[in-house]
């Protein structure tokens, strides 16, 4: 039977989802907009800017370092077309958003396996992801990436290793519009990929996981004045934290609470502010708590590649995604939406020992119910 079909089932929910994240963006433009800021929504609804002027300003040379100038740049084209086809309807423009953005849900939850997709699919309802996946916003165009990668990766995983234009074009993207996530992201490619050629994997992601910290700390104080760059930028838009980093290289000293902090948003101290700061704490700790559940429930009989894979990809996600959204707790919801999807994948699949073995067995998808349903019945 091929996992990859669409059941009567699934459609339904895809639907009813499609249907949930087009309210979200009605909602988000008539209410939430007015309770509180949706970033640049606005500005790519109503933008006429284009890649062509963008063009005619810089060279291909400064392409690396105007990665976010061209990423502002290719939302606002975005916007700019469909501002002509909604008419300028800024709801209809919102939808046109959302649905790249469900494309690379849908190819995400469809590249996972029935009894994983379930649970997914439900943490795929959380109202912050929808809300900012379903706005004119970067957020949008990141969640097709990611999620188009992850389901690339997940047929990697599964012995399927077929990368086509649109896998191409996904990278590319995420390089221009999230770069910090390209280390994660890369790790888990090469702990796929060379590790399979290798007897012993645990040996090679452990040593891989720490050869990986040598950079960062050649690159110790440049990344210090990275954050301390950062800082003022949130500091100095209406945030109620004080500065996180105080003395030299806290960035580091400071990262193991910033980085689930910075995932998880709202404080306790600040659920207490308003009812949207609860309802966003509550979201946290339901995603939160999910998560670590999938990971108890499985951690015992987890292989030493698959614990230490999964750690190191989810460290580096995190760890250079932190600086954004531990200042504030609103840019932490809005930013950590651009790589839920890969943090699920982390916990669903590389935190899985279903996943590893049929890896590791070197069968594919025609193999799959004979090499991992066996382990799933017998909870072995």
């Amino acid at each position: 039977m091929n996992k990859n079909r669409v059941t009567v089932g699934w459609g339904v929910f895809f639907i009813v989802l499609f249907v949930y994240r087009c309210g979200m963006s009605v909602l988000g433009e008539l209410v939430v907009a007015r309770l509180t800021s949706l970033g640049d929504s606005e500005q790519y609804q109503r933008s006429a800017f284009t890649v062509l002027e963008l063009t005619e300003s810089f060279s291909v040379s400064q392409f690396f370092i105007l990665s976010r100038v061209y990423s502002t740049a290719i939302t606002e084209s975005l916007g700019a077309l469909f501002h002509i086809i909604s008419f300028g309807n800024p709801i209809l423009i919102d939808i046109g958003f959302q649905t790249i953005a469900f494309v690379g849900i849908f190819k995400f939850l469809m590249a996972v396996e029935g009894t994983t997709r379930r649970y997914l699919a439900l943490l795929m309802l959380s109202p912050s992801f929808n809300i900012w996946s379903s706005v004119a916003a970067k957020e949008a165009l990141i969640v097709f990436f990611v999620g188009t990668i992850c389901a690339y990766l997940i047929r990697l995983y599964e012995n399927r290793m077929k990368i086509g234009a649109l896998e191409i074009l996904c990278a590319i993207g995420i390089f221009v519009f999230k770069v910090h996530y390209v280390p994660a992201l890369l790790a888990i490619y090469l702990f796929i990929v060379v590790g399979k050629q290798v007897k012993q994997k645990a040996a090679l992601v452990v040593g891989a996981g720490l050869f990986s910290l040598v950079p960062l700390y050649l690159l110790r104080d440049k990344v210090d004045a990275m954050a301390f760059g950062i800082a003022p930028h949130f500091l100095g838009y209406g945030s109620t934290r004080e500065a996180y980093w105080i003395e030299k290289y806290d960035v580091f000293f400071k990262a193991p609470y910033g980085m689930f902090q910075g995932f998880f948003g709202t404080t306790l101290e600040e659920s207490a502010s308003g009812p949207l700061q609860m309802a966003s704490f509550l979201e946290s700790a339901i995603i939160v708590g999910a998560l670590l559940l999938i990971f108890l429930r499985g951690v015992h009989k987890l292989p030493v590649f698959s614990f230490f894979a999964g750690i190191s990809s989810l460290g580096w996600l995190l760890f250079a995604s932190y600086p954004l959204g531990i200042l504030n707790a609103g840019s932490a919801v809005r930013y950590r939406t651009g790589h839920m999807l890969l943090v699920f994948f982390i916990f669903a699949i590389m935190f899985s020992r279903d996943y590893f073995v049929l890896w590791r067995s070197g069968t594919g998808e025609r193999d799959r119910d004979a090499t991992v349903a066996p382990q799933v019945t017998s909870g072995t």
